[in-house]
């Protein structure tokens, strides 16, 4: 909201707009808490009398900071029903207790007056030591709640372990990306020599399934990108370090092993975080991992 004291967003706004645009302490004191209460009636008409499941999730924002986000969704029968995001919040630690606290907060959010307790079946969380703990807390408050850990973040665990016992592989990967990386000059050699084949991928950690996905790329096209690391003739500590890889008799073996018996993980990933899937079909997933 700061960016509406900018004196040119405000002329553009004012021009395209045809409105008198409100400084970022006017909506901050006249319209942010009246927005605040409308959605949460909203929220709190569209639940009733429904069933709910409750997930939270916990990460860190860019000053480092815990922040918990609860989210609230709708059980029905027959289809997947609404979801909302309930609260959001700062935790001066991510533990068991501070999970357990919020978690009680935004079910008297929801229900100020009378919390409905037989109404919330399904506690979400990520397998967390923290997470398992509060579980165990919050299903000693709330009677009938089952406490689930997430199944998809289960799998990106096991990518994770995958990428820890084979070092050399994740070491290619990672020179390799450094290899092109901001280098037009390489790529255009890439480009030269095979046309058809896309830029080396970026995998980033923290996207699920994305590590695996890289190594299918190297098993894919080993011989190609190893002919065209050998073009290069310039010292640099990258490039050293991709020849040497690509030279250990071990490197392609390894990725073979990889993809054939881990590179169904991000597909999988990817089935287990689509919405509306029926519960048949997600336990026909998890039987196939």
């Amino acid at each position: 909201m700061n960016k509406l004291n900018n004196d040119v967003f405000r002329s553009f706004l004012s021009k395209y707009c045809n409105k008198n645009i409100p400084c970022e302490s006017t909506l901050r004191k006249g319209y942010f808490d009246k927005c605040y209460e409308e959605v949460l009636s909203k929220i709190r008409k569209a639940v009733g009398e429904h069933k709910i499941w409750v997930c939270i999730d916990e990460t860190t924002d860019s000053e480092r900071r815990n922040v918990a986000n609860i989210i609230v969704g709708i059980l029905q029968p027959e289809s997947c029903g609404n979801l909302y995001l309930l609260h959001t919040d700062y935790l001066d630690k991510a533990n068991s207790s501070t999970i357990t606290q919020l978690f009680d907060k935004a079910m008297h959010i929801l229900w100020p007056t009378n919390v409905k307790y037989d109404n919330i079946l399904l506690f979400i969380s990520d397998a967390a030591p923290y997470m398992k703990k509060a579980g165990s807390t919050i299903q000693t408050l709330y009677p009938n709640i089952i406490h689930l850990t997430c199944l998809a973040h289960a799998c990106h665990n096991v990518c994770e372990e995958v990428r820890a016992y084979y070092k050399n592989v994740d070491q290619l990967i990672s020179e390799m990306k450094k290899t092109f990386l901001k280098c037009p000059k390489r790529i255009a050699v890439l480009k030269k020599k095979c046309p058809e084949l896309p830029n080396p991928p970026r995998p980033i950690i923290t996207r699920w399934g994305t590590w695996i996905n890289a190594v299918k790329y190297y098993c894919t096209n080993f011989n190609e990108l190893k002919s065209i690391i050998e073009e290069f003739e310039e010292e640099s500590e990258c490039v050293r370090a991709a020849k040497r890889l690509f030279k250990m008799p071990s490197i392609q073996s390894n990725l073979v092993y990889i993809v054939s018996n881990f590179g169904f993980l991000p597909d999988t990933i990817t089935k287990l975080e689509t919405r509306g899937v029926l519960l048949s079909k997600s336990v026909d997933i998890v039987n196939n991992i």
